[in-house]
C-alpha cells in the first residue's frame, strides 16, 4: 500500500497551534489555503482563521469557534469541543 499524499495528523497539529497561540505562528503560512487540507473540519476551520485573519482578528479557540459557528460549520467541524481537543494535543503532543 502506498502511502497517501496527505497527514491529517499534521493538519490537526498545525490547526492546533493555532488556536493555542491565538494565530502568532501563522506568520509564513499566508500562502497555505484551506482547499489544500485534506480533512474537511480542518478545511473549514482554516476558512474560518483566514476569516478572521483578513479582519484583524486573533485565530484563538474562542474566534475561531465563533467565526465556525457564524459560517454554520461549527456543528460539521465535531463542535468547539473537537476545537478544544486539537489545540489540547498540540499543547501535550497527544492526538
Amino acid at each position: 500500500m502506498s502511502a497517501q499524499p496527505w497527514d491529517v495528523a499534521c493538519e490537526q497539529a498545525l490547526v492546533g497551534a493555532v488556536l493555542l497561540t491565538g494565530g502568532a505562528c501563522l506568520d509564513g503560512l499566508d500562502d497555505l489555503e484551506a482547499d489544500e487540507f485534506y480533512h474537511p473540519g480542518s478545511r473549514a476551520t482554516w476558512t474560518a482563521i483566514g476569516r478572521l485573519r483578513t479582519r484583524g482578528e486573533p485565530a484563538d479557540l474562542v474566534s475561531v469557534s465563533a467565526e465556525l459557528r457564524a459560517m454554520r460549520q461549527l456543528d460539521a467541524v465535531g463542535g468547539a469541543a473537537v476545537r478544544v481537543r486539537l489545540a489540547r494535543c498540540e499543547q501535550v503532543g497527544e492526538c
